[in-house]
Parts: structure tokens; sequence; C-alpha cells
């Protein structure tokens, strides 16, 4: 890309490049894995207070739907950066599909809004879309393996107030030996 910059094929260079599509385009990431993993508990959320929300690449397609716009929904694809990587990257949206290989336990799922109107230096901070009835959305709340019972008592608590009708249940990974 700098190549093609310098010789004057193309008008922005790859720094430019990444910066607009990291501005102009907006990912709601998931765990396509179905098992629990105690990594990605204590990473993201810790292993004693979090909630995961689980659902369906089905019910993301179909809640997505209803925005009508442009969404990408697409698996991430795990490469080695350092090598010489095999990717493809036209559209301002390909580098979004692309992650490296120590990341590959995450097994991710993005969708993606691109959010380019006018000048993209003054995209919004963030957006936000509807995903209701939430009962469509989630199929299921698991509260994080280590959670004391009072804090799975409050997530039971706080999903009946909100009325998503999904079953709230620990994580399997509670009852493995420690």
């Amino acid at each position: 890309m700098d190549e093609a910059y310098k010789a004057g094929s193309i008008d922005y260079n790859a720094d430019a490049y990444y910066r607009k599509s990291r501005t102009g385009v907006f990912a709601s990431c998931w765990s396509l894995g179905a098992q629990d993993n105690m990594a990605l508990w204590q990473l993201y959320g810790g292993a004693s207070r979090a909630v995961a929300v689980t659902t369906t690449v089905g019910r993301l397609v179909r809640v997505a739907l209803h925005w009508n716009e442009n969404v990408i929904i697409h698996k991430v694809k795990y490469i080695n950066h350092f090598s010489n990587p095999d990717m493809i990257v036209g559209h301002y949206t390909d580098m979004f599909q692309y992650k490296h290989l120590a990341y590959s336990f995450e097994d991710e799922v993005r969708i993606l809004i691109p959010q380019y109107e006018g000048n993209w230096e003054e995209n919004p901070k963030a957006i936000r879309r509807p995903v209701a009835p939430l009962d469509k959305v989630i199929r299921s709340v698991v509260v994080a393996p280590e959670a004391d019972a009072w804090f799975f008592e409050l997530v039971k608590d706080v999903t009946q107030r909100y009325r998503p009708t999904v079953p709230v249940r620990r994580s399997k990974l509670t009852h493995l030996p420690r």
C-alpha cells in the first residue's frame, strides 16, 4: 500500500487506511465456541463477577436484518502477522476479518457496521442498534465459574426484571476440580 501511495497510484498510505478503517467501522465480537473457555472468562470478564450472553449466528443475522443498513458478518481468520500472511485486503472492512494466531482461542465471529458518510473523521465514537425483543436474540445468560451465590442470584433477578425469558445458569466450569 505504501509503495502504491509513493508511486501515486492511490491517494492514501497504510497508516491513513488503518485510521480510516478503525474510525468508520463498528464491531460486535462474539466467541463461536459452544464450550466454556476459562481463558475468555479470565481475560474479558473475570472468573468471579462476569456474565456471558449466548446466542446463535442465526439469531444475530435475524436481528441485523432489521437495522436496514450494510452489515457484514464473518468468522475471523487467524494468521501469523510476522510472516508473509496470506490475506487479501481490498475493501476497508477486510482487515477486520484477520487476527493474529495468538488469539485463535477466541474463535471469533464479528458483526461489522461500516459508517462512512461524509468526512470519516467526523464519525461518531459509538453507535447503538436495537436488539429487541431480547428473547429473540439471547439464548441464555451464563454466570462466571467462580461467582458467589449472591452474584448468581443478582444476575437471575436482573434478567427477570428486564424480561428476557431465557435460562440463567452457572458456567459448566463451576464444577471443575481445582
